[in-house]
C-alpha cells in the first residue's frame, strides 16, 4: 500500500488592512439615473445654455463670418507646432478679444493680455482643451424636424404627395417637430439651423435647439425654396411624365400663369425670389433636367433674363434612397 505525498501548505500570512479598506465607501448619487427616468429612459439632450461673458481658454482656431465668408483668424506659422494657448472672451454672443495668439490683422477682431482677462468678471470659462470656436452648422435635405423616430410614421409628418400637377403649395414650416431627438443631438454637435425640405413645397429654416415653435427665433425663415422630386419610383407616373409636369409649371409660370398654390410658387422662382432645387436619383434625369433649365431660359430671353445657377438646384441623390416623405 503507497502513501500519497503530503501537500504542505503555506502559513498565511496576515497584513495590516489599508485605510482605504477601514473607510465607507460614498455612495453613488445616480444624478444620471434620475434624469434619465424624468425623460421616460432616456437621457436628457438638452443643452446648457450660457448667457452673458464667457472665456474659451486653450483655443486652437477661431472661425468668424467675414463678408459672407468662414475664416480661421489665429495664424499658425508652423503647423507643426500648434499653440493651444489662445483665449476667446466672448459677450453675449459676440467675440470681444483674444489673447495669448497672433491674429491675422485685418479681420478687426481686438486682442488682449491674458493677464488682462484674469480680471475680467464672467459668467462661464470653457476649456476647449485644444479645439475650435466657430459659429454655428447648417444642415441641408436631412428631415430635421419633421419626424422624432425614422420609420415610425405616427411620429412624423407624414407622407406628401409628390405630383406636381394640381398641387396646392405644401409648406414644410407647417409640419415642424421641435425638440426631436435628431434635432438636438445635431444641435449638440454644433448645428445650429436645420434647412428641412418635403419632397414637393416649401423648405423651412428652424432653430435646432429651439423648444416651443413660438419662441423667438425658433424659425429663422420659414420659406427657403421650392423642392420637387424626380425619381423613377414614382407609383403612378413615369419620369417623362414627372418632366412634362415640371415644364408646364416653369412655363406656366414664364406667361404667367396661376397666381395660388404651386403656380404662385414657380412664379416666385421664375422672379428669383425663391430657388428650386430638384431631387434626382439619375444623370439622365439630371441631364434631361439641365435641357429644361436652358429651354426656360429661352423663353425668358426676351424679358432679358436668366434662371441664374442659384435659382435652379439640381440634387444628386443616391439610388438607394427611397423619396423622403
Amino acid at each position: 500500500m503507497s502513501m500519497g505525498s503530503l501537500n504542505c501548505l503555506t502559513p498565511t500570512t496576515v497584513h495590516p488592512n489599508s485605510q482605504n479598506g477601514q473607510t465607507t465607501p460614498q455612495t453613488p448619487q445616480f444624478e444620471e439615473a434620475r434624469e434619465a427616468v424624468k425623460a421616460d429612459g432616456l437621457p436628457s439632450l438638452d443643452a446648457k445654455e450660457v448667457t452673458g461673458t464667457v472665456v474659451f481658454c486653450r483655443v486652437k482656431s477661431l472661425y468668424l463670418r467675414i463678408h459672407g465668408r468662414i475664416f480661421d483668424i489665429i495664424q499658425h506659422p508652423e503647423a507643426e507646432q500648434v499653440n493651444n494657448e489662445g483665449r476667446v472672451l466672448v459677450r453675449n454672443g459676440e467675440v470681444i478679444c483674444v489673447a495669448g495668439v497672433d491674429l491675422i490683422s485685418t479681420t478687426g477682431v481686438k486682442t488682449c493680455d491674458s493677464s488682462d482677462l484674469d480680471h475680467v468678471a464672467v459668467d462661464a470659462g470653457i476649456d476647449s482643451e485644444g479645439g475650435s470656436v466657430a459659429p454655428g452648422l447648417s444642415s441641408y435635405g436631412a428631415s430635421l424636424g419633421l419626424q422624432h423616430i425614422a420609420g415610425e410614421i405616427s411620429t412624423g409628418d407624414g407622407k406628401v404627395d409628390s405630383k406636381i400637377a394640381g398641387q396646392d403649395i405644401v409648406r414644410a414650416v407647417d409640419g415642424l417637430q421641435f425638440r426631436t431627438r435628431d434635432a438636438l443631438l445635431a444641435y449638440r454637435s454644433g448645428v445650429t439651423v436645420g434647412i428641412t425640405p418635403p419632397s414637393l413645397g416649401l423648405a423651412t429654416a428652424f432653430s435646432t435647439g429651439a423648444r416651443p415653435k413660438v419662441q423667438s427665433g425658433a424659425v429663422v425663415k420659414e420659406e427657403t425654396a421650392l423642392h420637387v422630386i424626380v425619381t423613377l419610383n414614382a407609383p403612378e407616373e413615369s419620369v417623362s411624365m414627372q418632366i412634362r409636369n415640371l415644364r408646364k409649371a416653369l412655363v406656366g409660370a414664364v406667361n404667367g400663369g396661376s397666381g395660388e398654390g404651386l403656380g404662385e410658387a414657380f412664379k416666385r422662382v421664375i422672379e428669383g425670389k425663391i430657388p428650386l432645387v430638384v431631387t434626382v436619383e439619375s444623370a439622365d434625369v439630371m441631364a434631361t433636367l439641365i435641357s429644361l433649365k436652358k429651354e426656360v431660359e429661352d423663353l425668358l430671353v426676351p424679358k432679358n433674363e436668366k434662371l441664374s445657377g442659384d435659382r435652379f438646384h439640381v440634387e444628386q441623390r443616391p439610388g438607394n434612397m427611397t423619396p423622403p416623405v
